[in-house]
C-alpha cells in the first residue's frame, strides 16, 4: 500500500507540473474553462460574483444548459441588485415559485424591475431550460433597450436584431429557439458589462429613450476597467522602479491594492484590471489578447542559448518528432526566476517545472522569461502554529509564513486560494520558491490515479494499461 501511495503521489506531481504551464491569470480559473473560449468571461464574471463556479468543485460547467431562474439571477447581479434580492424573498406573483425556492428573491427583484414576466398562464417555470431568444430578451431589458427591440419587431426577432446591433451577442454561437449553454450566456453577460445603457429621458406625451455613457460595470457595479501594462507586482519590478508592498500591483505608473497576486502570471503583461471603487482594490487582472506567450515544460527544453543571440530551442512534442523549434529572446530580456528578477545565469536549462516566454509588443522576440523551477512535496504533517510543512519522503521542512509582511506566500487549490489548515496528509504540492524564499507559490492537487501497477520503469509507471511519466524532481524509489 505504501509503495502504491508513493507511486501515485509521484505521478500526481508530474501531472501538476503540466497543468501549471497553462495558468496565466490573476483571478481564479475553473478547471473546466481553462482551455476554452469561455475562460476570460468566466474569470471576470466570477470575480464580480455574477456567474460563479459550483461550490466545492469550482467547476463552471460551460456546456451545461441554463435554467430560467439562473439567467434571472445573472441579470439581477449585473444590475448590482444582489442585496435587494436578499431582502425581496417572499410571496411572488407566480404560483410555481415557492417562498423557499433558492431564487425567490432574484425573481421578485427581476419582476419589479421589468426584467422578466410570466408565461401566458402566469407561471414563471423557474426550472425550465432557457432558450437563446429568452436569455437575449432578459439582457436587452437589463441594458434598457426594450423599446428599440419592440420597434424592430418585438419578440424574438426585434430583440435578437437589437442584441446584434449593440454587440451583446458578439462571439455567441446559438440559435433562437434552441436552449443556450452557461458558456454562451457568460459571453453575453460579459459583453453586457461595457455596452452603453439606454435610458428613458422623456415621459408622458413626449416619451423618449437615449443611449447614455453609462455602463453596467461602472454605474451599476461601481467597478472601473483599467487597461495597460503590469509594471510591478509586490517586490518584483520591471524597469528599475521602486518595489511595492506585497499586496500591491502597478499598472501604467499607478499602484493599486491587489490582494494576493501570482507574479508569474501577470508581470509585464498587457492586461485589463477591474478596480472595485468602493474599497479601491483590484479584484481581477486578465491578460489581453495582445500578448504572445510560449509555455515550455522543462522536459521539452532542448537547449538554452545564453550568448549574444539568446534563444530557447525546444520540442513541441518530443514523442511525435525530434525536430526542435527556436524561440528568440531579446538580448536585454528580463529574467524572473521563481517570481523574482534575476541575472542571466538563471536563463538556463531546468530539470523540473517550465518556462513562460512573453512577447508583449508582438515584435517576434520575447522580452520576459519566467523561469519556474519546481519542487514537489507530499504532505506528511502541517504545523499551523509554526507555519511549517513536512514532507513524506525527505524534502526539507518548509516554512510558509502567511503573516510575514516581507514575504509573498500563496497556496492554490482548484483555482482558489487556501490556507495551511486546508491541507491534508498525502496532498501533493508543487512549489516554486524564489532564491531568497521571499516568494513562495504552491499548487495543491488531491486527485489520485487508481488501479493496479502493472509495470515500473526508471521514469515511468503503468497503472493498468495506461502509461504515466514520473516527476523527475521528486525523490522516489520503487
Amino acid at each position: 500500500m505504501n509503495i502504491l501511495k508513493k507511486v501515485v503521489t509521484s505521478l500526481l506531481a508530474f501531472m501538476l507540473i503540466l497543468s501549471l504551464t497553462s495558468s496565466l491569470t490573476f483571478a481564479s480559473v475553473a478547471q473546466d474553462v481553462k482551455n476554452t473560449k469561455y475562460r476570460t468571461q468566466a474569470q471576470v464574471l466570477g470575480a464580480l460574483k455574477i456567474m460563479e463556479g459550483d461550490a466545492g468543485t469550482g467547476n463552471f460547467r460551460p456546456n451545461d444548459t441554463i435554467k430560467r431562474s439562473e439567467a434571472t439571477k445573472i441579470a439581477v447581479a449585473l444590475l448590482g441588485l444582489r442585496s435587494s434580492a436578499n431582502t425581496a424573498v417572499g410571496i411572488t406573483r407566480y404560483p410555481d415559485v415557492e417562498q423557499n425556492y433558492w431564487a425567490n428573491g432574484f425573481i421578485n427583484t427581476a419582476t419589479t424591475h421589468g426584467l422578466v414576466i410570466g408565461d401566458d398562464t402566469g407561471k414563471f417555470r423557474p426550472e425550465d431550460k432557457i432558450k437563446f431568444s429568452e436569455a437575449v430578451t432578459i439582457l436587452i431589458r437589463t441594458l434598457g433597450y426594450e423599446s428599440q427591440a419592440k420597434a424592430k419587431g418585438g419578440y424574438p426577432t426585434g430583440y435578437i436584431t437589437t442584441a446584434s446591433a449593440i454587440g451583446l451577442t458578439k462571439g455567441v454561437n446559438a440559435n433562437s429557439d434552441a436552449q443556450i449553454s452557461r458558456g454562451e450566456v457568460a459571453i453575453m453577460a460579459y459583453n453586457a458589462l461595457t455596452i452603453k445603457l439606454m435610458e428613458q429621458t422623456g415621459f408622458g406625451s413626449n416619451i423618449k429613450y437615449e443611449v447614455t455613457d453609462k455602463t453596467l460595470l461602472e454605474n451599476k457595479l461601481d467597478v472601473s476597467l483599467i487597461k495597460g501594462k503590469v509594471e510591478a507586482v509586490g517586490t518584483s519590478v520591471l524597469d528599475g522602479g521602486s518595489p511595492l508592498q506585497k499586496n500591491e500591483i502597478r499598472i501604467n505608473g499607478k499602484s493599486y491594492n491587489s490582494g494576493k497576486t501570482d507574479v508569474r502570471t501577470i508581470l509585464g503583461f498587457n492586461a485589463e484590471a477591474y478596480l472595485n471603487n468602493k474599497d479601491k482594490q483590484i479584484i481581477a487582472v486578465i491578460p489581453t489578447s495582445d500578448n504572445e506567450v510560449l509555455n515550455i515544460a522543462a522536459e521539452n527544453i532542448a537547449s538554452v542559448d545564453n550568448s549574444a543571440s539568446k534563444a530557447v530551442n525546444y520540442w513541441k512534442d518530443a514523442s511525435v518528432s525530434s525536430k526542435t523549434s527556436k524561440a528568440n529572446v531579446e538580448g536585454d530580456a528580463y529574467i524572473l526566476y521563481n517570481g523574482k528578477l534575476a541575472s542571466f545565469d538563471k536563463f538556463a536549462n531546468i530539470d523540473s517545472g517550465y518556462m513562460s516566454l512573453l512577447d508583449s509588443d508582438l515584435d517576434g522576440k520575447y522580452e520576459i522569461v519566467f523561469v519556474n523551477e519546481t519542487t514537489n512535496y507530499v504532505v506528511d504533517d502541517v504545523y499551523t502554529a509554526s507555519q511549517k510543512i513536512t514532507d513524506k519522503y525527505g524534502q526539507p521542512t518548509l516554512t510558509v509564513d502567511f503573516e510575514d509582511e516581507n514575504k509573498t506566500v500563496i497556496l492554490e487549490k482548484a483555482g482558489e486560494y487556501i490556507e495551511l489548515k486546508d491541507l491534508n496528509e498525502w496532498d501533493v504540492i508543487t512549489f516554486t520558491i524564489s532564491e531568497d524564499s521571499d516568494i513562495i507559490f504552491g499548487n495543491v492537487v488531491t486527485n489520485a490515479v487508481n488501479g493496479k501497477i502493472t509495470e515500473i520503469g526508471n521514469d515511468h509507471v503503468y497503472v493498468g494499461s495506461q502509461k504515466y511519466k514520473v516527476a523527475s524532481n521528486y525523490p522516489h524509489t520503487f
